[in-house]
């Protein structure tokens, strides 16, 4: 089985990463995948590729620069055309957000996918008109696991950042493009800089697009964070966080109950969509920079705000624990498995049974397969067992030992799998990935394949060329049967 995360975008590594560790620790076979150039499919010179290899070099993350078409299943955080080489497309949203014209919030964002990965409930009901609800899989916010499971610490942070002063730390997150309030704000926000200290972290397409802003935010003296994976830190030491409503880090704050500012810039957004979201229940909301200094203050002094954050966080956010990376890795090994191209009804008269083993030594595996086979031989069914790797003298050696390990050994009948070429069967069941590779040799009406376990997990990941092996039998849409 093999799951790509496929980038457009530098910032993505850190909503992957969590997902791909999981992934890997599972035994998948889960690649990061980055494609330079003019053969990326993001638009004409949009990845920050260089950016990508820092944060790969930086947290040591192995990537491939090569598409497999025949990955069971690619992860995007955009656009679905991302993925036209694939087969099966999966979106994961990367924040929380509840301002109605963002495009995670469209049905574009949705319909175009085989399936995508929700934060909460909430978000499933709303895409549930485009999207059967069985394919959106909630899965929480795996980007902020280490933050949930209370792995971030204040000390820590503070000594990396070089932080020494005892002044309440701000955070100010303003946002790119026509929807950013930097210019209205800023201002103002650098004359309170004798009562906070100051943390400026700019959205990741400012640092490569907006390049007057970039050069007000360096001309400014305040610290300035561009690393992809420091947002969930920023959270955790900040006392407050002005940013603002129409951005994603506007409601990771809101998620991580940092007091937060929001800064409007259409007024009659208040008694719009923030009204309609209560969004003011939860955070400051300031349309004027006059009012930016007592709007801080209401937000670092309001129980009920925080009462809010953390009622609207339950709606929207599942696996608030440290648990979402888990629950991602899960579902997508759900999304990547073959799914049954036919039906099988077997009629009465059925009754020849063929499995392909690959040998009848002992093992769990085999156990099993023996324990099925015997009980179909006892109910009166035809049953054969081809051997695809043990030969004939090593199954009388086997059968003639005093250690013989399974009664069934005596009394199933086995043949080798060369010899059944010119045999009609019913049903062929095929019982380990690499019986799949002689289904060549093998005449039956239908064609299954019992599948114990994820097999590729069990070879290291030096051994490519093995789990690819394995992977591509999960391609052939043949039924599946398992026994957990």
């Amino acid at each position: 089985m093999i799951i790509e995360f496929y980038h457009v975008d530098a910032f993505e590594v850190a909503n992957y990463a969590p997902i791909w560790r999981q992934l890997i620790h599972l035994g998948v076979d889960a690649r990061m995948v980055a494609v330079r150039g003019a053969n990326n499919t993001a638009a004409q010179n949009w990845f920050d590729y260089d950016r990508f290899l820092q944060y790969c070099y930086a947290y040591n993350i192995p990537f491939s620069d090569q598409v497999d078409p025949t990955a069971a299943v690619a992860v995007t955080t955009q656009n679905a055309y991302i993925l036209n080489e694939y087969a099966r497309r999966v979106r994961l949203m990367y924040g929380p957000i509840l301002y109605p014209k963002a495009w995670g919030l469209q049905p574009e964002s949705v319909q175009p996918f085989d399936a995508v990965l929700v934060h909460g409930e909430a978000y499933a009901k709303r895409f549930s008109p485009w999207l059967a609800h069985d394919k959106l899989p909630v899965i929480g916010y795996p980007r902020y696991d280490d933050f949930f499971a209370g792995q971030l610490q204040k000390s820590t942070i503070r000594k990396r950042w070089k932080i020494e002063t005892n002044k309440p730390i701000l955070a100010f997150l303003p946002t790119w493009g026509e929807n950013s309030g930097f210019e209205l704000f800023f201002p103002t926000l650098l004359s309170l800089a004798s009562q906070y200290h100051i943390i400026l972290r700019p959205h990741h397409c400012t640092t490569r697009f907006e390049h007057e802003r970039i050069a007000l935010m360096q001309s400014s003296g305040l610290l300035i964070l561009e690393n992809a994976f420091d947002l969930s830190e920023l959270y955790a030491l900040a006392d407050v966080v002005v940013t603002d409503v129409r951005s994603g880090g506007f409601f990771e704050a809101c998620l991580c109950d940092t007091p937060t500012v929001g800064m409007v810039l259409d007024e009659t957004e208040r008694s719009g969509w923030l009204a309609q979201q209560h969004v003011a229940e939860m955070t400051s909301v300031c349309s004027m920079p006059q009012q930016l200094e007592r709007s801080i203050a209401d937000a670092l002094s309001s129980t009920a705000q925080g009462c809010a954050r953390q009622r609207w966080a339950e709606q929207h956010v599942a696996f608030r624990d440290g648990t979402a990376a888990k629950h991602a890795a899960e579902a997508l090994i759900k999304l990547a498995a073959p799914t049954a191209t036919q039906k099988i009804i077997l009629p009465a008269q059925a009754k020849k049974i063929l499995f392909l083993l690959g040998s009848a030594n002992m093992s769990g595996g085999t156990y099993v397969i023996l324990q099925h086979a015997q009980f179909l031989q006892d109910a009166g069914y035809d049953v054969t067992i081809a051997l695809v790797f043990m030969d004939a003298a090593e199954l009388t050696t086997l059968k003639d030992s005093p250690n013989c390990w399974h009664a069934a050994i005596q009394t199933l009948h086995f043949k080798q799998v060369n010899e059944i070429a010119d045999m009609h069967y019913d049903i062929a069941i095929f019982t380990w990935w690499a019986t799949l590779y002689q289904i060549e040799k093998v005449q039956a009406k239908y064609f299954v394949y019992f599948i114990q376990s994820i097999e590729s997990r069990f070879y290291p990941l030096e051994k490519s060329f093995l789990r690819d092996l394995v992977g591509r039998t999960y391609q052939l849409g043949l039924p599946v049967i398992t026994e957990a």
